[in-house]
């Protein structure tokens, strides 16, 4: 990443009176060049790269986390998160329904492991937006949260694990 990697060259140079120069002593140089591919098989990275999300969802990524996450039956977090995305590009109250009937409501085909009263909180808001006739982008705020906190827990050890094992190919 040229925005963050940086090489530092130090000398000195000594001029004669004929115009020559001449370096005086050894040159030194530092580095840091910072690594932006893909470590699947870095929990870390993993961790670091679902925190980012916050701010910078980014689709490929995540993709490939649902594929992984598809292959232990438990794909109903990240697919919750990628859903949501196009939610919140342009909130609606048919995408808001299609959230709750997928993920949020109880049974549910894909039902999101939350607690009662964050689901109880989530339906509550919907059927108020549902009676004004327009959604708050923010609906899905705290449920995001909570399966954000779920995923780094939970996916990253095992993803990078079957990664450097040769049971994942990303």
């Amino acid at each position: 990443d040229p925005a963050t990697s940086r090489i530092n060259f130090s000398y000195e140079i000594a001029v004669a009176p004929d115009g020559t120069a001449r370096l005086r002593g050894p040159v030194s140089f530092e580095y840091n060049i910072e690594d932006d591919r893909p470590r699947f098989d870095n929990d870390d990275w993993l961790r670091a790269k679902i925190n980012e999300s916050a701010h910078h969802f980014d689709g490929v990524f995540w993709e490939k986390l649902h594929a992984y996450a598809k292959t232990e039956g438990s794909h109903e977090n990240t697919a919750f998160i990628i859903e949501l995305q196009a939610f919140k590009q342009n909130p609606s109250l048919e995408k808001a329904q299609q959230l709750v009937d997928r993920f949020i409501r109880e049974g549910a085909p894909e039902e999101l492991n939350i607690d009662g009263p964050q689901r109880r909180a989530v339906l509550d808001a919907f059927a108020q937006a549902q009676q004004a006739g327009q959604i708050a982008p923010n609906l899905f705020a705290n449920t995001e949260a909570s399966i954000l906190a779920l995923i780094k827990v939970n996916l990253p050890n095992r993803m990078a694990a079957a990664v450097r094992d040769g049971r994942f190919t990303v």
